[in-house]
């Protein structure tokens, strides 16, 4: 098939006029938005306990922003960054559990499932 529009060319058939291709968008579909891992689990709190999570979209170089339902449970830093690859700190606070959420400005997220335990501390000894 050959579509064509005013002048000049013999590309198809001896047909005459320039040839027009398929019809682009110019905006090509984002790849999809992925963290891994899609979990973590700390076993406390502080930052001798602290685990990252890479968020990815192929192709993409624009900003990513993290939201979170982690007060009191965790920090997560930072707070943004830029595709196509970012990776976040989730440092426990207190036992719970949370969700990080990292968006891009395509409407795409991945979600980081968050688990924070601390175990108490057990001492064991004859009164003095």
């Amino acid at each position: 098939m050959c579509l064509f529009v005013a002048a000049a060319t013999a590309a198809c058939g001896g047909t005459t006029g320039a040839f027009v291709g398929p019809p682009t968008s110019g905006n090509p579909t984002p790849a999809a938005l992925t963290a891994s891992p899609a979990a973590l689990a700390l076993s406390g709190a502080g930052a001798v306990y602290a685990q990252t999570a890479q968020v990815l979209e192929a192709g993409y170089s624009g900003v990513l922003s993290e939201t979170d339902t982690c007060a009191g449970v965790a920090s997560v830093t930072p707070a943004s960054g830029s595709g196509p690859a970012q990776i976040y700190t989730v440092t426990g606070v207190a036992a719970g559990t949370c969700s990080v959420r990292v968006a891009d400005a395509n409407a795409q997220h991945a979600t980081i499932a968050v688990t924070v335990t601390t175990a108490g501390i057990g001492v064991n000894g004859k009164p003095r």
